[in-house]
C-alpha cells in the first residue's frame, strides 16, 4: 500500500490511470460509432462491456487517490515527527 512505500516512483501509476481512463473513452467512443452506424450487435456488446467495465475502472481510480493522499499526508507526518524529535519540553527534560 501507499503508506507502507510513501516514496514509490509515481510514473507508472499515472500511466496505468490513463491507460484505465483511456480503455474506458474508447469503449464509449465504440458504442457511439456503432450506435451512429445502427450496427445493434456491438452496440449492444459495448453497452455491457462498459456497464462491467466502468465500476472497475471507476473502484480503481478512487482507490488510486485515496492512497495518493495517504501518500502525501505520509509525507506531511514523517515531516512533523523529524522536527518534533528535536523539541525539549518546558522544563527542559
Amino acid at each position: 500500500m501507499a503508506m507502507n512505500n510513501p516514496q514509490r516512483p509515481q510514473s507508472n501509476t499515472n500511466n496505468a490511470v490513463s491507460a484505465a481512463e483511456n480503455f474506458l473513452a474508447d469503449l464509449k467512443e465504440r458504442a457511439e460509432e456503432a450506435f451512429n452506424r445502427d450496427d445493434k450487435f456491438m452496440f449492444s456488446l459495448m453497452k455491457q462491456l462498459i456497464g462491467v467495465t466502468s465500476p472497475i475502472v471507476t473502484k480503481a481510480l478512487a482507490r488510486y487517490h485515496r492512497e495518493e493522499r495517504a501518500r502525501i499526508n505520509g509525507l506531511g507526518k514523517d515531516k512533523h515527527n523529524q522536527t518534533g524529535s528535536n523539541r525539549t519540553t518546558r522544563l527542559g527534560d
